[in-house]
């Protein structure tokens, strides 16, 4: 990867050497080289940089590779959440009458916020503009849901799946 890294900056040099092109033509396919040539240093130089709090995959249906964070809440705090009015809809908001969960991971932790009082850093979220509501659901677990286990699948662990998950 370090040297798709380093081959596509030499091609950037290259292209940003040549200062002789005049044709408006010729100028937008350098321009549209240099994008894509820069797009390929990116990739790479956050490929180089893959944590352990990322995850890369790959999508064979359009010949892409993906780099995503694990961890999204600063990133809707910081971006979103502290910026403008959010309204968030979904069937899945809510674990067990409670939105605890999902307003940890988007960042907002009502509970987190309010003892965290000294941060002066202007991003904050006032708890007292946190609003939850369940509106409930039409759908019936009992009757329209069925849940799939596999006779033999080994106890989950803490520090993720056990050796016998591996093995089998």
């Amino acid at each position: 990867m370090r040297k798709i890294k380093e081959a596509a900056e030499s091609a950037i040099a290259l292209i940003n050497a040549d200062s002789l092109i005049v044709d408006p033509d010729a100028l937008a396919e350098r321009a549209r080289v240099k994008g894509a040539v820069n797009e390929i240093k990116t990739t790479a130089s956050k490929m180089l940089k893959i944590g352990s709090n990322q995850v890369l995959w790959f999508e064979p249906t359009f010949s892409t590779l993906y780099l995503a964070p694990l961890e999204v809440s600063h990133l809707l705090r910081e971006n979103l959440f502290t910026k403008t009015p959010v309204i968030a809809t979904s069937a899945t908001l809510s674990v067990g009458n409670s939105f605890a969960a999902i307003a940890k991971s988007f960042g907002i932790d009502p509970l987190e916020a309010s003892q965290d009082e000294s941060s002066e850093s202007g991003g904050d979220i006032d708890p007292e503009n946190l609003v939850s509501l369940d509106v409930g659901s039409p759908f019936d677990f009992a009757s329209q849901g069925a849940l799939y286990l596999p006779r033999d699948l080994p106890e989950p662990t803490r520090d993720g799946p056990s050796p016998q998950a591996w093995l089998s």
